[in-house]
């Protein structure tokens, strides 16, 4: 045994590791290597939650479609009272009747909240023909109506700042069209998502 490691140090083949130099290139190509990776993962969250805004609008606009069509005088062009949307259904939510058995089988399973990134509402909306509608809602951290784009919501107190939304965040009193600052847009497709985060 003695006798070949002599022979390999005649060589010069004996073990001497790595230098200096050769474990500084490893680092550096590693660092270079996480930070390309670290950008491509950049947004890929706020991209799956506008995705996940998209697809419960979808499903929830799909669901309210098939709703109007079993029960065509719940929900769509209603006669209000005095100038006021229709009364509300007993002890039912709009949003609870379309996942209840209350008006035939659930048309949806569960309604979709995902805060901090958006919500939705289904809120009587006056009609041209002056009938009122129930119409879907979002409210996303970034989307504002009014001229106050760094808005945080009356009320709310949430403290998180544009971007964010909590339960308390999207209060009663912000209604769509209670005023320039309600957090609430009609939901009109896909693009009623943007400024989830």
């Amino acid at each position: 045994m003695t006798h070949t490691l002599k022979k390999l140090k005649i060589r010069g083949l004996e073990d001497e590791g790595f230098t200096l130099i050769e474990i500084l290139i490893v680092i550096v190509v590693l660092g270079i290597l996480a930070a390309v990776v670290i950008y491509a993962l950049t947004g890929i969250g706020s991209k799956t939650a506008v995705a996940a805004c998209e697809a419960d609008g979808a499903t929830v606009t799909s669901a309210l479609a098939d709703f109007n069509t079993q029960n065509p005088t719940q929900f769509d062009n209603v006669q209000g009272s005095g100038g006021n949307p229709p009364s509300t259904y007993s002890s039912l939510t709009a949003e609870a009747i379309l996942s209840s058995t209350s008006y035939g089988a659930p048309y949806i399973q569960t309604w979709p909240n995902n805060y901090p990134h958006y919500a939705f509402t289904l809120t009587w909306t006056l009609q041209s023909s002056g009938t009122y509608s129930e119409e879907l809602y979002v409210a996303t951290g970034e989307q504002r109506g009014g001229t106050a784009p760094n808005y945080t919501y009356s009320g709310a107190g949430d403290g998180n700042g544009p971007g964010n939304l909590v339960p308390s965040g999207v209060p009663a009193q912000d209604i769509p069209g209670s005023g320039a600052n309600a957090p609430w847009l009609l939901y009109t497709g896909p693009g009623s998502c943007t400024g989830v985060k």
